[in-house]
């Protein structure tokens, strides 16, 4: 994480209610749009510029854009003791988290864009659906920087 925490693509979130669904929103640290296109690349800032915005804005959380040759899982639901949470965890060697509910486990690490399954489509790589990043049935959801254009929100933990 100390690597990500000095590069710029942190951002800002707040909760919002959205078809009877929190969701958390991105926001810029000046209190602005933001979000995780290359449009909005000039309101991300470092990790020490985001926790002071987030006192003065007094918001949700802290997040940042998922960048090239990182992933992000979010395992909700389960906490460290649960089986399915130890297999997970044992295959990897990344930081891991407690997630903003407290509710579940975020996992960022490291991949290697060039060997995952992948598929394009509207001219843009994607995950291959047999991974499918955000399973309805299992609470896993998986984000790849190149594959998803996401940001992922960060508890430190």
């Amino acid at each position: 994480m100390k690597n990500l925490k000095e590069r710029r693509l942190w951002l800002l979130w707040k909760k919002q209610e959205r078809n009877g669904k929190t969701a958390k929103v991105p926001f810029a640290a000046n209190g602005g749009k933001c979000g995780t296109s290359e449009e909005y690349k000039q309101t991300w800032v470092t990790y020490q510029e985001a926790e002071q915005a987030a006192k003065k804005h007094n918001t949700a959380g802290i997040g940042f854009k998922i960048p090239d040759n990182v992933f992000f899982l979010d395992i909700d639901h389960r906490d460290q003791n649960d089986p399915v949470v130890n297999d997970i965890l044992s295959r990897f060697n990344s930081y891991t988290e407690y997630s903003a509910s407290g509710d579940g486990i975020h996992v960022y690490g490291l991949c290697d864009f060039s060997k995952l399954p992948t598929y394009t489509e509207d001219g843009r790589a994607k995950l291959s659906k047999e991974y499918y990043t955000h399973h309805p049935t299992n609470g896993l959801e998986l984000y790849v920087g190149q594959l998803t254009n996401r940001c992922a929100a960060y508890t430190g933990n």
